[in-house]
């Protein structure tokens, strides 16, 4: 059986003593204590839009792991922003 990349992934963390975390969006990520985000999903911004705006399917839109590092220059402020995310395999679209 050939696995693909995020297959591998999943297999090599399942038992794994770090295991991977679940895709949340930042709104299930700050009230992860609820045991169901259902009643909240159907609030987010995008799901509400989608709504308004009858697109089907309905699609909440998740965040991975994005890192975000400000840079200071010489003179002390901001001057570069790098940015970084896991991989993405969009199918060929």
């Amino acid at each position: 059986m050939c696995l693909n990349r995020q297959q591998e992934l999943v297999k090599a963390y399942l038992k794994n003593t770090h295991p991977l975390r679940l895709r949340r969006t930042l709104d299930q990520y700050y009230y992860n204590t609820l045991p169901n985000t259902r009643s909240r999903d159907s609030g987010q911004v995008v799901t509400r839009n989608q709504a308004l705006q009858e697109l089907e399917p309905k699609i909440i839109t998740t965040v991975d792991q994005l890192w975000l590092w400000v840079l200071n220059g010489e003179d002390g402020l901001p001057d570069t922003v790098v940015t970084c995310f896991p991989h993405v395999d969009l199918g060929g679209i």
